[in-house]
């Protein structure tokens, strides 16, 4: 019988946070009460590891609906990920995902959509949508001119360009992180890898989870202060190039690039375009994530 419902336990909130890297205060079981004014009282669940999760669910979805050869036919080569987080995840909640069904928009090319939720007991904590698509939906034309394109991959890790314009981070890929991050998503490995096969997928959610660790690495150098000025995830867009991700393999290199962007409708909050180089710069995926102080959050809740 299908699982409906998952609980996140403090040993998966570990195993994920391992395998990306992340180093926040909020989902570390023994440093977490060193966040000022934290309300949460414990280790909380990554937004990835929720992420994974739904994009595990849609990825049946389509199965059982008999839509990847409709993808795989109109070269929807694209996944787009906008999501809105309500609510934090604790480890003691049991959640349950909800996937919408898929609306086809075929104007002026093929795009499939799905709505999608992610609830606990007693409230919704997460919201978005995905939508498959022949071309990026976000930062289709990135401009890279504050740095030398053909040197981008090569510059140092944990490096700024000139002005302190971009912030350089350089990842290698590994089966075993990868694993481990479906592991902490409660998601079966061997859907992915089985190395004796020949079988290597990385999931679509597991590159965009290492910007985070990207944000974290900026903010560190930038001598950001992780316990008195606290930053949670308010939104999160993401698209992934699913072409170029079946051609990663275990020791590949990604260079992430970061830029704060000027937010003009909010100027607490803080918006950052990030995006995950393979070689000769190809963009293996774009993504646009806000931040917001704890302390704006808890405001607004009161």
């Amino acid at each position: 019988m299908k699982k409906t419902h998952y609980q996140f336990s403090v040993p998966l909130i570990d195993v994920t946070r391992n395998a990306t890297d992340d180093f926040n205060l909020f989902h570390d079981k023994f440093n977490w009460n060193r966040i000022n004014n934290n309300p949460f009282g414990g280790a909380i669940v990554l937004g990835f590891q929720l992420l994974g999760l739904v994009a595990e669910q849609l990825k049946e979805h389509r199965l059982s609906n008999n839509e990847t050869e409709l993808i795989k036919n109109n070269h929807l080569k694209y996944s787009y990920y906008q999501i809105k987080f309500a609510q934090i995840v604790k480890p003691a909640d049991t959640v349950s995902v909800e996937i919408k069904k898929t609306l086809q928009k075929s104007s002026p090319k093929l795009i499939l959509s799905n709505r999608f939720s992610l609830k606990t007991e007693n409230t919704l904590a997460l919201i978005g949508f995905n939508k498959v698509t022949s071309r990026p939906l976000i930062l289709e034309n990135p401009d890279f001119s504050g740095f030398d394109q053909n040197r981008i991959t090569n510059l140092p890790d944990r490096s700024f360009t000139q002005n302190n314009e971009w912030f350089i981070k350089h990842k290698y890929f590994m089966n075993s992180n990868a694993k481990n991050f479906l592991v902490g998503c409660q998601v079966e490995q061997a859907s992915y890898f089985d190395e004796i096969n020949d079988k290597v997928e990385f999931p679509e959610v597991f590159p965009l989870a290492l910007s985070s660790c990207a944000l974290l690495e900026r903010a560190n150098k930038l001598g950001h202060d992780f316990e008195k000025e606290p930053m949670v995830y308010v939104s999160q867009e993401h698209n992934i190039d699913k072409a170029l991700l079946k051609t990663l393999r275990s020791n590949n290199k990604m260079t992430m690039i970061v830029r704060k962007e000027m937010d003009d409708k909010n100027q607490r909050l803080e918006k950052f375009h990030c995006y995950g180089l393979l070689s000769e710069n190809q963009i293996l995926f774009r993504s646009i994530l806000t931040l917001a102080p704890l302390s704006t959050i808890l405001d607004s809740n009161k």
